[in-house]
């Protein structure tokens, strides 16, 4: 869950009626593209990368070798199976977001779910997500398994570990305080994280980590076979526990924690899930402090090529903000933001693994969304939004225990539909967009990112332009390469020109 709401916890630790189908959906018109005659929405279903998904140091890379840059959003269904299912996301919801340029979910997925009882692992749960993994992969969209948790699990009125693995020490439980807030004042909820970083025991006396590397080996030999499967998040947010104060020492954190107990535990989770599934990717995260800007220095899991750093963006301004204290989103938040995003980067190529920002927004206020994603973008940051309820219910971002409404939050949705590459057949260079002159603009390589050699002058790359960002249809111009897609389809295919080494595009609102 979103760590925008706890402007105290860092303070403290520092010691400072439109229906979906009106959106355009349902009067898309049928375009025309050079090599295919597809609706929209069929195009964008035929047009997902090829699996599964790999990584080319920073770069995600589909089985084709084309670089994948998504812009997603996180589906949050916490509380119990019917709780999941009460929620009703349906074929109109996936075509909803593939029709505005989403390519992929981070779906949240509960251990206390998968295995309610000790030994007790429960099939219909299971089913009940690969049903939805397929339900996005038929309309284009990956899906990001999340492990999740916030306050460690429903002992403490929160979601993620089940209650026969919780241990409180016996300390007190005081929840009255809420979400974030336990983190700091709740002391039995810093044991039950410290019980975990310790491989201490469950109510059974079992090692924590046994525990929890059966659940999510059971969950991943599920799961894995299933099309539309982007990879494993082991945990959301980990938070270090009774030690957190030393965690946020502003430039360097904690690494003796960071290298000590947190890399053991995401090491023998790895292990796990690899038993399970050789081929999807693994991500891993660092600690909540990283939303500040202070650096990371967890080792990812040895042995593993397929790995990813995960990380997330909500700056303490911003939450200031929120509470209605007088800071500045265009410079303070852009400034702590742009630092998170370095970090990240920098920590990606220090170690070779794969990147993808995994939260950022828990608001529905324009402003800060346009801001972090033109920072995403223009650092070629891949980026999933929080939430779907934001953007289309009622804003909680929390468990929902009947439907929210459907009805799109219209700011919001235009400050996340923004256009940008999906596939490139080739690298990467840069790319961006004016959300107020509505000009994009991108460029590439054809090199390819894994390996050596370029693409072909037959190899596409694909770009999404969500028609809310160019209602009256957009023009393009491109050098080194050609259109190969109809009029203002929301797919624009470009393929290089042969022996093109470098192409750009632009893309601009149509004239009349």
């Amino acid at each position: 869950m979103s760590f925008r709401r706890c402007a105290a916890v860092s303070l403290a630790v520092a010691g400072i009626g439109l229906s979906v189908a009106a959106t355009g959906l349902a009067s898309a018109a049928p375009r025309t593209m050079v090599r295919s005659a597809l609706h929209p929405i069929a195009a964008t279903s035929l047009a997902q990368p090829a699996l599964p998904i790999d990584h080319a140091g920073r770069w995600l890379t589909d089985a084709q070798g084309r670089v994948l840059l998504i812009h997603g959003i996180n589906l949050s269904m916490k509380g119990s199976l019917s709780q999941s299912r009460a929620y009703r996301f349906g074929g109109d919801d996936a075509a909803f977001l593939a029709h505005n340029g989403f390519n992929a979910v981070r779906l949240t997925v509960e251990r206390y779910d998968i295995e309610p009882t000790p030994g007790h692992f429960d099939p219909a749960y299971l089913a009940f997500v690969r049903r939805m993994v397929r339900l996005l992969s038929s309309y284009g969209i990956l899906t990001l398994i999340d492990f999740h948790q916030d306050e460690f699990g429903p002992v403490f009125h929160d979601n993620g570990y089940p209650a026969w693995m919780t241990s409180t020490g016996g300390l007190p439980n005081v929840t009255s305080v809420g979400f974030p807030f336990q983190y700091l004042a709740n002391p039995a909820v810093n044991h039950a994280f410290d019980n975990l970083w310790n491989n201490g025991k469950d109510s059974r006396g079992t090692p924590m980590w046994t525990d929890d590397a059966q659940i999510l080996s059971t969950a991943v030999s599920a799961l894995h076979s299933t099309p539309g499967v982007l990879g494993y998040e082991i945990i959301n947010e980990p938070w270090p526990g009774s030690q957190y104060a030393s965690c946020f020492v502003l430039l360097v954190g904690c690494p003796s924690f960071d290298q000590g107990k947190l890399s053991s535990y995401y090491a023998a989770m790895d292990k796990a899930i690899r038993a399970a599934d050789p081929d999807h990717l693994v991500f891993f995260e660092p600690l909540v402090s990283f939303n500040y800007g202070i650096p990371s220095s967890v080792t990812p899991p040895p042995g593993d090529a397929k790995v990813a750093f995960a990380f997330h963006d909500y700056p303490l301004c911003s939450a200031a903000d929120d509470a209605g204290l007088p800071v500045s989103i265009d410079t303070a938040c852009g400034v702590e933001s742009k630092l998170a995003i370095s970090n990240a980067v920098s920590y990606a190529a220090a170690h070779s693994t794969g990147l993808l920002e995994t939260e950022f927004g828990a608001t529905t206020k324009p402003a800060p969304i346009t801001q972090a994603a033109t920072a995403y973008d223009a650092a070629m940051v891949p980026w999933m939004f929080w939430s779907y309820q934001e953007l289309v219910g009622s804003g909680s971002g929390g468990a929902f225990t009947t439907p929210p409404s459907k009805t799109p939050d219209r700011p919001v949705l235009a400050s996340l539909a923004r256009p940008y590459p999906q596939l490139i057949a080739g690298t990467p260079t840069g790319y961006g967009y004016d959300a107020t002159s509505h000009v994009f603009t991108a460029s590439y390589s054809t090199g390819r990112a894994k390996g050596s050699g370029r693409f072909g002058g037959d190899a596409v790359s694909q770009f999404a332009v969500p028609r809310i960002a160019y209602p009256h249809g957009y023009e393009v111009s491109t050098v080194g390469g050609a259109v190969v897609s109809g009029n203002d389809d929301p797919l624009l295919l470009i393929a290089a020109n042969p022996g093109a080494k470098r192409v750009s595009v632009r893309v601009t609102p149509a004239t009349a």
